[in-house]
Protein backbone atom coordinates (compact mmCIF):
# COMPACT_ATOMS: atom_id res chain seq x y z
CA UNK A 1 0.00 0.00 0.00
CA UNK A 2 3.03 2.37 0.83
CA UNK A 3 4.46 1.33 -2.65
CA UNK A 4 1.43 2.63 -4.42
CA UNK A 5 1.22 5.75 -2.25
CA UNK A 6 4.72 6.30 -3.24
CA UNK A 7 3.96 5.93 -6.90
CA UNK A 8 0.53 7.95 -7.10
CA UNK A 9 2.74 10.88 -6.01
CA UNK A 10 5.38 10.27 -8.38
CA UNK A 11 3.35 9.71 -10.94
CA UNK A 12 1.52 13.20 -10.04
CA UNK A 13 4.97 15.03 -9.50
CA UNK A 14 5.97 13.70 -13.18
CA UNK A 15 2.46 14.96 -14.79
CA UNK A 16 3.36 18.44 -13.03
CA UNK A 17 6.50 18.70 -13.98
CA UNK A 18 5.19 17.50 -17.66
CA UNK A 19 2.81 20.52 -17.74
CA UNK A 20 5.54 22.68 -17.01
CA UNK A 21 7.97 21.44 -19.74
CA UNK A 22 5.50 19.34 -22.10
CA UNK A 23 9.00 18.15 -24.40
CA UNK A 24 10.77 17.38 -21.19
CA UNK A 25 11.72 13.35 -22.32
CA UNK A 26 13.24 12.14 -18.83
CA UNK A 27 10.31 13.01 -17.16
CA UNK A 28 8.25 10.82 -19.34
CA UNK A 29 10.57 7.76 -19.53
CA UNK A 30 10.53 8.07 -15.80
CA UNK A 31 6.54 8.16 -15.68
CA UNK A 32 6.69 5.37 -18.13
CA UNK A 33 8.78 3.26 -15.92
CA UNK A 34 6.38 3.55 -12.91
CA UNK A 35 3.66 2.91 -15.47
CA UNK A 36 4.96 -0.39 -16.29
CA UNK A 37 5.62 -1.24 -12.94
CA UNK A 38 1.58 -0.85 -11.89
CA UNK A 39 0.84 -2.87 -14.88
CA UNK A 40 -0.68 0.22 -16.83
CA UNK A 41 1.66 -1.01 -19.76
CA UNK A 42 -1.07 1.60 -22.82
CA UNK A 43 -0.02 4.71 -20.93
CA UNK A 44 3.88 3.65 -20.15
CA UNK A 45 3.78 2.92 -24.47
CA UNK A 46 2.20 6.38 -24.72
CA UNK A 47 5.19 7.88 -21.98
CA UNK A 48 7.91 5.82 -23.79
CA UNK A 49 6.82 7.22 -27.35
CA UNK A 50 6.89 10.57 -26.27
CA UNK A 51 10.12 10.10 -24.57
CA UNK A 52 11.73 8.91 -27.69
CA UNK A 53 9.80 11.75 -29.94
CA UNK A 54 11.02 14.60 -28.08
CA UNK A 55 14.91 12.87 -27.59
CA UNK A 56 15.22 10.52 -30.49
CA UNK A 57 18.88 9.49 -29.21
CA UNK A 58 17.61 8.43 -25.42
CA UNK A 59 19.48 4.93 -25.76
CA UNK A 60 17.69 4.35 -22.31
CA UNK A 61 14.15 5.31 -23.53
CA UNK A 62 14.40 2.25 -26.56
CA UNK A 63 16.38 -0.07 -23.80
CA UNK A 64 13.13 0.85 -21.51
CA UNK A 65 10.78 0.52 -24.14
CA UNK A 66 12.10 -2.74 -25.73
CA UNK A 67 11.35 -4.05 -22.06
CA UNK A 68 8.12 -3.15 -22.76
CA UNK A 69 7.61 -4.91 -25.63
CA UNK A 70 9.37 -7.85 -23.83
CA UNK A 71 6.80 -8.41 -20.91
CA UNK A 72 3.91 -7.74 -23.95
CA UNK A 73 5.11 -10.90 -26.25
CA UNK A 74 6.01 -8.56 -28.95
CA UNK A 75 9.54 -9.86 -29.85
CA UNK A 76 10.37 -8.26 -33.21
CA UNK A 77 9.57 -4.85 -31.92
CA UNK A 78 11.96 -5.42 -28.78
CA UNK A 79 14.38 -6.64 -30.92
CA UNK A 80 14.24 -3.52 -32.98
CA UNK A 81 14.36 -0.82 -30.06
CA UNK A 82 17.58 -3.15 -28.20
CA UNK A 83 19.15 -2.63 -31.41
CA UNK A 84 18.81 1.49 -31.61
CA UNK A 85 19.81 1.22 -27.65
CA UNK A 86 22.95 -0.58 -28.54
CA UNK A 87 23.77 1.43 -31.16
CA UNK A 88 23.83 4.58 -29.09
CA UNK A 89 25.24 2.49 -26.36
CA UNK A 90 27.30 0.03 -27.54
CA UNK A 91 28.23 -1.35 -23.98
CA UNK A 92 25.08 -1.59 -22.24
CA UNK A 93 25.06 -5.19 -21.52
CA UNK A 94 21.50 -4.96 -20.11
CA UNK A 95 20.65 -4.27 -23.84
CA UNK A 96 22.26 -7.35 -25.08
CA UNK A 97 21.05 -9.81 -22.47
CA UNK A 98 17.31 -8.52 -23.04
CA UNK A 99 17.65 -8.64 -26.81
CA UNK A 100 19.02 -12.30 -25.98
CA UNK A 101 15.79 -13.19 -24.27
CA UNK A 102 13.69 -11.47 -27.28
CA UNK A 103 15.38 -13.59 -29.29
CA UNK A 104 15.18 -16.43 -27.47
CA UNK A 105 10.97 -15.98 -27.76
CA UNK A 106 11.25 -15.65 -31.52
CA UNK A 107 12.84 -18.82 -31.44
CA UNK A 108 16.03 -17.66 -33.07
CA UNK A 109 18.63 -19.51 -30.96
CA UNK A 110 21.48 -19.22 -32.61
CA UNK A 111 21.40 -15.39 -32.49
CA UNK A 112 20.39 -15.57 -28.71
CA UNK A 113 23.50 -17.56 -27.76
CA UNK A 114 26.01 -15.15 -29.98
CA UNK A 115 24.01 -12.08 -27.02
CA UNK A 116 23.84 -14.22 -24.52
CA UNK A 117 27.63 -15.49 -24.47
CA UNK A 118 28.65 -11.96 -25.12
CA UNK A 119 27.42 -10.87 -21.43
CA UNK A 120 28.89 -13.75 -20.42
CA UNK A 121 32.03 -12.77 -21.71
CA UNK A 122 31.95 -9.91 -19.26
CA UNK A 123 30.07 -11.78 -16.69
CA UNK A 124 30.93 -15.41 -16.56
CA UNK A 125 28.82 -15.94 -13.43
CA UNK A 126 25.52 -14.65 -14.67
CA UNK A 127 22.86 -17.11 -13.80
CA UNK A 128 20.20 -16.17 -16.05
CA UNK A 129 22.59 -15.47 -19.10
CA UNK A 130 24.07 -19.10 -18.02
CA UNK A 131 20.42 -20.31 -17.81
CA UNK A 132 18.95 -18.96 -21.08
CA UNK A 133 22.09 -19.73 -23.20
CA UNK A 134 21.09 -23.50 -21.87
CA UNK A 135 17.57 -23.03 -22.93
CA UNK A 136 18.36 -21.91 -26.53
CA UNK A 137 21.44 -24.94 -26.63
CA UNK A 138 18.28 -27.54 -25.61
CA UNK A 139 16.10 -25.73 -28.26
CA UNK A 140 18.67 -25.99 -30.50
CA UNK A 141 19.32 -29.79 -29.28
CA UNK A 142 22.84 -29.10 -28.23
CA UNK A 143 22.04 -30.98 -24.97
CA UNK A 144 25.67 -31.21 -23.87
CA UNK A 145 26.25 -27.71 -24.24
CA UNK A 146 22.89 -27.40 -22.46
CA UNK A 147 23.69 -29.32 -19.64
CA UNK A 148 27.25 -27.47 -19.42
CA UNK A 149 25.20 -24.17 -19.00
CA UNK A 150 22.73 -25.50 -16.65
CA UNK A 151 25.71 -27.05 -14.35
CA UNK A 152 27.33 -23.47 -14.36
CA UNK A 153 24.12 -21.88 -13.45
CA UNK A 154 23.51 -24.40 -10.47
CA UNK A 155 27.09 -23.76 -9.13
CA UNK A 156 26.65 -19.82 -9.29
CA UNK A 157 22.91 -20.04 -8.03
CA UNK A 158 22.39 -23.61 -5.89
CA UNK A 159 18.87 -22.34 -4.69
CA UNK A 160 17.34 -21.67 -7.96
CA UNK A 161 14.59 -24.70 -8.70
CA UNK A 162 14.31 -23.35 -12.28
CA UNK A 163 18.28 -24.37 -13.16
CA UNK A 164 18.08 -28.23 -11.82
CA UNK A 165 14.35 -28.51 -13.88
CA UNK A 166 15.87 -27.45 -16.77
CA UNK A 167 18.74 -29.58 -16.63
CA UNK A 168 16.11 -32.53 -15.53
CA UNK A 169 14.22 -32.11 -18.90
CA UNK A 170 17.42 -32.06 -21.20
CA UNK A 171 18.84 -35.38 -19.33
CA UNK A 172 14.96 -36.84 -20.12
CA UNK A 173 15.68 -35.70 -23.75
CA UNK A 174 19.10 -37.59 -23.66
CA UNK A 175 17.24 -40.33 -22.29
CA UNK A 176 19.09 -40.63 -18.82
CA UNK A 177 15.85 -40.78 -16.89
CA UNK A 178 17.81 -41.17 -13.43
CA UNK A 179 19.76 -37.99 -13.93
CA UNK A 180 16.61 -36.65 -14.94
CA UNK A 181 14.34 -38.00 -11.86
CA UNK A 182 16.71 -36.73 -9.59
CA UNK A 183 17.06 -33.41 -10.89
CA UNK A 184 13.52 -33.00 -10.81
CA UNK A 185 13.29 -34.05 -6.92
CA UNK A 186 15.95 -31.55 -6.51
CA UNK A 187 13.26 -28.75 -8.16
CA UNK A 188 10.79 -30.11 -5.53
CA UNK A 189 12.65 -29.69 -2.49
CA UNK A 190 13.65 -26.03 -3.33
CA UNK A 191 10.18 -25.66 -4.41
CA UNK A 192 7.63 -28.26 -3.71
CA UNK A 193 4.83 -26.37 -5.60
CA UNK A 194 7.36 -26.24 -8.88
CA UNK A 195 4.19 -27.19 -11.10
CA UNK A 196 6.00 -28.76 -14.12
CA UNK A 197 8.03 -30.77 -12.05
CA UNK A 198 5.62 -32.83 -11.54
CA UNK A 199 4.35 -33.37 -15.08
CA UNK A 200 7.85 -35.21 -15.10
Amino acid sequence: HRKKKRFDAAIEDLTRAIKIRPRWALAYNDRAYIYRNQNKMKSALADYNHAIQFKSNFWKAFHDRGQLYLDLGRAEQAIEDFNRALQLNPKHTSSYLLRADALLQKRDFPAAVSDYSRVLSQYPKHSVALHNRGLAYQNSKKFDAALQDFSKAIEVNPNDPQHYFSRGLTYQQMGDTQAATADYNRTLQIDPKYPEAYAN
